[in-house]
C-alpha cells in the first residue's frame, strides 16, 4: 500500500496568518450526482498567468476561444452506471459522452481516480490516483504515487507515476467576458507518468506534466486549467504541448455576476475617489465592500436605497494597487476590478 504524504508548509502559512483565505472541502468541491462541468479550449495572446504567492491578479480576459466544440462532463451516482461495478469503491461517475466514462471514489478526506471505460478500452488503477485532498487551503501539499493498466483489443499498457500537489497561490482571477472572482486558490500539480506498451510494436513513453488549476471558493469546478506536457518515447522523439481550458459554463454566465448592465464604477484607474452609478427600481439597500488582493477589506460604504444611486466615494489613503469592489444590491452581487494609482 502506498504512503500519502500530507503537510502544511508552516512558513507559508505563517507569512499569510490573519489574511482572508478559502478552504476547499469535499462537500463543496468534489463532483456529485447531477453536476455538470464544461470547458472550452482557449489560445493565449500573451504570457499565460501562472505567478504564485499571495495577492495575485490572474488576468485571462484576453484569451481567445478556439473553434473546437466544448467538452462537457455530466456526473451521476455510480449505482446508475452498470460498468461502475468493475471499479470497486466508485461513488460517482463522469459521463464524457460517446460511451466514455471516468470513475471516482469520493469521501471526506480525498478524491480518487479509479479508472476509465469506453468502447475502445479500459483503464483500471491498482493504486488509485489522488485528484485532491480535503481540506485544501493555501500551502497545502501532498505527494502521491499511482499505477494502472490500460487494455484495448490490440495491446496492454502499464501506467505508473507520481504526483506532487501544492496550493501555490491566492488572489483574484478575471475570465474572458469580464467575470471576476476575488477568492481564488491556485493549485500546481507536477506529474510524471511512465507508459509501457506490450502490443505488436512495444513502445515506452515518459510524460512530464505541470498543471495549474484555479479554483474559486464559490464554484465546484476549476475556473481555469493550464496544462504543460512534454514526453519522449523509445525512438527518442521529444514532443511538447500546452492547453488552456476555461470553464465556459461560468465564463458565459457573466450576467450572474453583474446584476445591472448599466452599473458603472469610474474613473478606473482611480486616485482619490470613485463614482458609483446604477439604477435601483426596487429600492433595495446598496452596500460596497472593497478588498485588497489578500482578501482584506479596506473600505465599506453604504450607498442607501434610492431609485437612482449616483454616489462619490472617497478612497484617499488606499495604497496603489489592484482591488476588488463587491457591490451588494439587495440579494444580488456584482464584482468589479478596481485599479488605484
Amino acid at each position: 500500500m502506498k504512503t500519502l504524504y500530507v503537510t502544511l508548509l508552516s512558513g507559508f502559512l505563517m507569512a499569510t496568518a490573519g489574511k482572508a483565505q478559502i478552504t476547499l472541502l469535499n462537500v463543496w468541491h468534489e463532483p456529485q450526482d447531477g453536476n455538470q462541468h464544461g470547458v472550452r479550449l482557449y489560445d493565449s495572446t500573451g504570457a499565460i498567468p501562472k505567478t504564485t504567492g499571495m495577492g495575485q491578479a490572474w488576468d485571462f480576459s484576453q484569451m481567445v476561444m478556439q473553434s473546437t466544440p466544448a467538452s462537457v462532463v455530466n456526473f451521476m451516482a455510480a449505482a446508475s452506471v452498470p460498468s461502475a461495478s468493475l471499479f470497486t469503491g466508485a461513488t460517482v461517475v463522469g459521463d464524457h459522452g460517446s460511451n466514455s466514462y471516468s470513475y471516482y471514489k469520493t469521501n471526506a478526506s480525498q478524491l480518487e481516480m479509479l479508472g476509465t471505460w469506453s468502447s475502445t478500452g479500459t483503464t483500471m488503477y491498482s493504486d488509485s490516483r489522488k485528484e485532491m485532498i480535503w481540506p485544501t487551503t493555501s500551502g497545502t501539499t501532498y505527494t502521491d504515487t499511482f499505477a494502472a493498466t490500460k487494455s484495448t483489443s490490440t495491446m496492454t499498457t502499464s501506467i505508473t507515476g507520481s504526483l506532487t500537489s501544492l496550493a501555490s497561490g491566492f488572489g483574484m482571477l478575471e475570465l474572458p467576458g469580464g467575470a471576476i472572482f476575488d477568492s481564488v486558490l491556485q493549485i500546481r500539480y507536477d506529474k510524471m507518468t511512465m507508459l509501457g506498451d506490450t502490443g505488436a510494436a512495444p513502445n515506452n513513453t515518459t510524460m512530464i506534466s505541470t498543471v495549474y488549476k484555479y479554483i474559486s471558493g464559490k464554484q465546484r469546478f476549476p475556473l481555469v486549467t493550464v496544462t504543460y506536457n512534454s514526453w519522449s518515447d523509445t525512438t527518442n522523439t521529444m514532443m511538447k504541448n500546452y492547453m488552456v481550458e476555461i470553464n465556459y459554463l461560468v465564463a458565459v454566465g457573466i450576467n450572474d455576476y453583474n446584476f445591472d448592465a448599466g452599473f458603472a464604477i469610474y474613473p478606473n484607474p482611480a486616485k482619490t475617489q470613485i463614482n458609483f452609478s446604477l439604477s435601483n427600481p426596487q429600492f433595495e439597500q446598496c452596500e460596497v465592500h472593497i478588498y485588497n488582493m489578500t482578501g482584506q477589506e479596506v473600505k465599506q460604504v453604504n450607498l442607501g436605497n434610492s431609485a437612482t444611486i449616483a454616489e462619490n466615494v472617497n478612497i484617499e489613503g488606499i495604497p496603489a494597487g489592484i482591488y476588488v469592489v463587491r457591490t451588494h444590491l439587495g440579494n444580488k452581487t456584482s464584482v468589479r476590478k478596481l485599479i488605484v494609482e
